[in-house]
């Protein structure tokens, strides 16, 4: 059944769309506010992104305890918001069940909020957090710096996001401006609604009118027009290194999408295009296209540059414009032809949020409508210049094909009707690839909560669907080889674009002596992927060999611990010298000794039918193993990667027999880590703690980083918290058992878990863990407080500082 939709206006002016997607398996809502951070006082920079924050805050229906957010988290679902120039967005996604209880909370916090100054100073202090960090982030700086080509008169040339110096509550005329903004934007007129879930449009209607009449009524405000966005032209050519920013007035409302597709062509890898022709002139490694900013009929864009040492910026700029002025003879419907395909595709696999947030801004997933077409005319035609390439539109994208890719010369593979299970085995590979391959046969479908013993292991857990499958495989070598990792991630990092533009996920990492390759979406996508990723494995491309300079900007030292926090958890550490260049040989060395095995979930049967036929060419031996089990003792992991501020990231494995009792303990630990450290003690703006499964590994993780306070004493609050405990309600259990109904997980967590419980040798019984949970007690919740407590607990702390003393294992009284 397809998707309806329904738009409304309510009595007091707010805009609603509804959208019924049958196929989901949660609701969202999306709210825009028309105002942001330019509709400020200038006086005031910082004033819209402080009142988005006070909003979580609490209310007097809705005190902190019970806002939003901590409902939200509290079902497992997720909830932000984000101020832009001139709107700004709130948004959540939660199990069906919980759906209308989070709108209320939404709608009342936006209607109702409660801004009292002693909110409003300690929230200022988080702002200040982010605006450190901000100072310190390159890419941020980079951009700040890119945005001085503009007017002076341009509010994109000012500082908006707020500090302790720009924020004066304690002022009255302050308090004034805060209260004004708010009765002027957060009124109903001011403001769209979206709401997306799997339940009957008139179900959605009753609640967007419920309480979507919280918003007071009134007419709504003309945002005032922003001035031109350049006083002279950009220079021409700008530095390599700055890349090429674009800027254009009067493309009317369509602006957004027009340059959405020419982002989406510049990104076209395939021959004939702008990038493709300059990545074989070897000008060009890569770029990143961006939209920076739309409202009135202004746009602003930017297009990085990746180019290679010779390349000039005459050369790769002049191609540009080209390219552009080629644009302008093509007809229309062909340009939104591909773009349309592609929108379309990213419709088939959005989620919930995906869409609300879609709807809300305006954007649909689809080709660009008549606003649009009038706007990419406008943005064409004020572009000067005429082209002299030969230059050509991309063939159709073989990724988007939604029927499976045949078989052929491959015998046909019986499966039961009412077969899940796929067995490998090593058979002949075709002439001349030198190393055994594999084959998935069926077998006998196994006793329900039993794993398979086959080398490709096909989960039950995630129905067989149009729009969501998953594969993963994970190759273990007889020892790391990071040089020839290296090769094989740049070998696939073009079809990773190509699988990205068409809404499949492609990864390839590896923990160690690991490597993993993961695919997931429509089926017949998920297929052809792996047969091209699986091929660039075999015979990386030429340039895959050619090492280039790293010019990536650090991440967040946070961010930069989580990606190394598998690694960690495994106890993996590199060989001191790998110095050997990667060569052919070294590689076919390497797949003659690789073992592999992996997981398929989603895929009917004649998606594994095309499966069995794609997986003939994944190099190695099949094979099953067990992976060894993680450490008992404690580490202190220090990381000179993640740079910057103070960061830590405290992981507590537990037994798989603890699991349940700590994904409870993970989940009434949420509030009061957030509480203390976030809200009490401000330590910082990035505070969280969960359960993970990480590397099958089951454990609580707990992650801050502070631009003022040392890891030792996070370490202390951290101990601090969980000495305090828990109480269990029969609520939050309840609660946590109703979040692993597969009815109510996005596919994509169900794969997730089903790969979790793979490695960690488990069987993938939803069922059975939801009523192991619903069996816990306080005191078991007690008990594995106690044993986690223990000085002995084996504790994993990866920081981006030394261990404090060797002491550490010890409770640190700050």
């Amino acid at each position: 059944m397809p998707d309806t939709t329904r738009h409304l206006h309510l009595p007091n002016g707010l805009r609603v769309t509804l959208r019924h997607a049958p196929h989901l398996t949660r609701a969202a809502a999306a709210l825009r506010v028309r105002a942001g951070s330019h509709d400020a006082p200038g006086r005031w920079p910082g004033l819209a992104h402080l009142l988005e924050h006070l909003l979580f805050l609490g209310t007097a229906r809705f005190p902190l305890p019970d806002g939003l957010m901590r409902f939200v988290q509290g079902v497992g679902g997720q909830v932000n918001a984000t101020t832009r120039e001139r709107t700004t967005d709130f948004f959540f996604e939660v199990p069906c069940p919980a759906f209308a209880g989070a709108l209320e909370r939404l709608c009342q916090m936006l209607a109702e909020p409660e801004l009292g100054v002693a909110r409003q100073q300690a929230e200022r202090e988080v702002i200040h957090a982010e605006f450190i960090a901000w100072s310190r982030d390159a890419q941020a700086q980079r951009q700040f710096a890119l945005l001085q080509a503009l007017s002076p008169r341009h509010p994109l040339r000012g500082f908006h996001a707020g500090n302790r110096y720009t924020l004066n509550v304690r002022a009255p005329a302050f308090q004034q401006a805060l209260r004004q903004f708010h009765q002027r934007f957060y009124r109903g007129a001011q403001m769209t609604l979206s709401l997306c879930g799997p339940q009957p449009l008139d179900a959605l209607q009753a609640l967007a009118e419920r309480f979507g009449s919280l918003f007071a009524p009134g007419p709504a405000y003309d945002q005032a027009a922003p001035p031109a966005l350049l006083d002279r032209p950009l220079p021409t050519p700008t530095p390599l290194a700055q890349g090429l920013l674009l800027a254009h007035e009067g493309l009317g409302p369509g602006a957004e999408q027009a340059v959405a597709l020419l982002c989406s062509h510049l990104n076209e890898p395939h021959l004939g295009g702008w990038l493709a022709t300059l990545q074989q002139r070897r000008w060009l490694r890569g770029c990143q296209v961006q939209p920076l900013y739309a409202f009135a009929g202004q746009a602003l864009w930017h297009v990085q540059i990746d180019a290679y040492p010779d390349a000039t910026a005459n050369q790769v700029q002049g191609a540009l414009r080209d390219w552009l002025a080629w644009l302008r003879e093509v007809e229309p419907a062909q340009l939104d032809a591909q773009f349309g395909a592609l929108q379309a595709r990213k419709g088939l696999t959005a989620g919930a949020l995906q869409w609300a947030r879609s709807d809300s801004g305006g954007l649909p997933f689809a080709g660009l409508d008549a606003d649009g077409f009038t706007a990419l005319a406008r943005l064409l035609h004020a572009l000067p210049g005429h082209y002299q390439e030969h230059w050509q539109l991309p063939p159709p994208e073989p990724l988007l094909l939604d029927t499976l890719p045949e078989a052929t010369g491959v015998a046909a593979v019986a499966f039961p009707l009412d077969d899940r299970w796929v067995a490998g085995s090593a058979v002949t590979g075709p002439a001349g690839a030198g190393t055994p391959v594999a084959s998935i046969q069926a077998t006998s479908t196994p006793p329900a909560g039993t794993a398979s013993n086959a080398a490709l292991h096909i989960d039950p857990t995630l129905p067989a669907q149009p729009h969501f499958a998953s594969l993963r495989l994970r190759w273990r070598l007889p020892e790391p080889a990071p040089a020839l990792k290296g090769v094989l991630q740049r070998a696939l990092a073009p079809l990773q674009a190509r699988a990205e533009r068409a809404a499949v996920a492609l990864r390839f990492d590896g923990v160690g002596p690991c490597l993993d390759l993961a695919c997931s979406g429509p089926p017949a996508a998920v297929v052809r992927t792996t047969a091209l990723a699986l091929s660039a494995l075999r015979q990386p491309a030429a340039d895959a060999w050619q090492t280039t300079p790293e010019d990536t900007l650090p991440p967040m030292p946070i961010r930069a611990l989580l990606a190394q926090l598998p690694q960690a958890v495994g106890g993996v550490s590199l060989p001191p010298n790998d110095d050997a260049p990667p060569s052919v040989t070294a590689l076919e060395t390497l797949w003659s000794a690789a073992r592999w095995q992996g997981q398929a979930t989603g895929f009917d049967r004649d998606g594994l039918r095309a499966l069995n036929h794609a997986l003939h060419a994944v190099p190695g031996q099949p094979t099953v193993q067990t992976w060894p089990p993680p450490s008992q003792h404690r580490r202190w992991s220090p990381s000179l990667a993640a740079s910057g501020e103070p960061a830590l990231l405290l992981f507590c494995p537990v037994d798989p027999v603890q699991q349940p009792a700590a994904r409870l303990l993970g989940h009434l630990l949420q509030g009061s880590v957030y509480q203390r450290l976030r809200v009490e003690l401000q330590l910082g703006y990035a505070v969280f703690s969960a359960f993970r499964q990480v590397e099958g590994v089951a454990g609580l993780l707990f992650g801050v980083q502070s631009p003022q306070t040392e890891v030792r004493h996070i370490l202390a609050h951290l101990q601090a918290v969980l000495k305090a405990g828990v109480t269990l309600t029969p609520a939050a259990r309840q609660d946590l058992v109703a979040q692993f109904e597969p009815n109510h997980m996005p596919p994509e967590d169900l794969a997730h878990h089903a790969w979790q419980a793979y490695l960690s040798g488990e069987a993938s019984d939803l069922g059975r863990l939801r009523a192991a949970i619903g069996d816990l007690e306080q005191a078991d919740l007690d008990a594995l407080l106690a044993a986690l407590l223990d000085p002995a607990a084996p504790w994993l702390c990866l920081a981006n500082r030394p261990a404090p003393d060797p002491s550490w294992l010890r409770p640190i009284v700050t």
